[in-house]
């Protein structure tokens, strides 16, 4: 009886054994394949041998055969020879402060102001062009009567006729209000009446030759057309031929005589494209006195000249 009690106990113990070496060996075993298994084993002290009382416990050299025991050999050294460490998960980040947006100051736009240039309307887009310009003119001169003086007397009740001209020139427009050129024109033979202090008719003739320079203002753009105003002062040369009298006096020879001449203009241009237009004007021109070869001399030559011309910008 006591033999069967005994036998009975030790199976008992054995069984307790087996039921304590199987999580024991599966420790060990992840002890060899991943490190962090490893910490999980339990001391073995801490268990208990089934049906034993608590004083019963198994020892760790016990759980360690036990465990090798039932795992093959092989495995034990695959495990041993490539440990797979399981991968420890990152700490997550800590949440980032909200970045502070410093408040952007508006900056006020400076606003440029454009200043467009005021230009004239021109006729179908035309502009005057600055720059030289040359010039051509005709007209017809309507003269003032003048008296003269002779040795023997003053002469009076003179006439002097009119008479055609022409001309030409070169000039340069500065800019849409000032231009200014250099013209020259030649007076053909006018005739002149006198009577002599002893009242004799007295007959000659005077041409002229006159090269002025001028200066323009146009006053303003009305359509096509420019309205302009201008002066001039220059040289004239008037020349006269012999002087005939009834009445028994002589003859007397004729002269050249070189004056300072001024002018007054006023006129219109009409723009035909950027380089040509057509130039209509009344001048006043003093030309000063003329002469015959004695001791005739003539009052101021003054003529009254209506104009027309073309000039040609490049």
């Amino acid at each position: 009886m006591g033999s069967m009690y005994r036998g009975a106990l030790i199976g008992a113990a054995g069984m307790g054994l087996l039921t304590l070496s199987i999580p024991a060996a599966a420790a060990e075993f992840d002890a060899a394949t991943n490190a962090r298994r490893s910490s999980m084993i339990l001391p073995s002290s801490i268990f208990e041998v089934a049906g034993a009382d608590e004083t019963d416990r198994a020892t760790k050299d016990q759980l360690r055969r036990a465990g090798t025991e039932m795992i093959p050999a092989e495995n034990l050294k695959k495990s041993a020879a490539n440990p797979q460490p399981l991968a420890t998960p990152a700490p997550p980040a800590p949440p980032s402060a909200p970045m502070a947006v410093e408040p952007q100051t508006p900056v006020p736009s400076k606003t440029v102001p454009v200043q467009t240039p005021v230009v004239r309307p021109e006729p179908d887009g035309a502009m005057a062009l600055a720059g030289p310009y040359l010039r051509i003119d005709a007209g017809f001169g309507v003269s003032m009567n003048a008296d003269g003086t002779q040795s023997a007397g003053n002469l009076s009740r003179g006439t002097i006729g009119n008479a055609p001209l022409f001309g030409g020139g070169i000039g340069y427009r500065f800019n849409d209000s000032f231009r200014s050129d250099v013209t020259f024109s030649y007076r053909t033979d006018a005739k002149v009446r006198a009577t002599t202090a002893a009242g004799n008719s007295a007959a000659t003739e005077v041409n002229g030759l006159s090269i002025m320079l001028n200066g323009y203002w146009d006053i303003m753009k009305l359509d096509a057309i420019t309205p302009y105003v201008g002066a001039g002062l220059g040289y004239a040369r008037l020349s006269t031929p012999s002087m005939t009298t009834t009445g028994g006096i002589a003859n007397e020879g004729g002269a050249d005589q070189s004056n300072l001449a001024w002018a007054l203009m006023l006129g219109g241009t009409y723009q035909l494209s950027k380089e040509a237009a057509i130039d209509v004007g009344y001048r006043f021109i003093d030309l000063g006195k003329f002469t015959q070869a004695a001791s005739t001399t003539y009052d101021d030559l003054m003529v009254h000249e209506a104009r027309a011309g073309f000039r040609y910008a490049f």
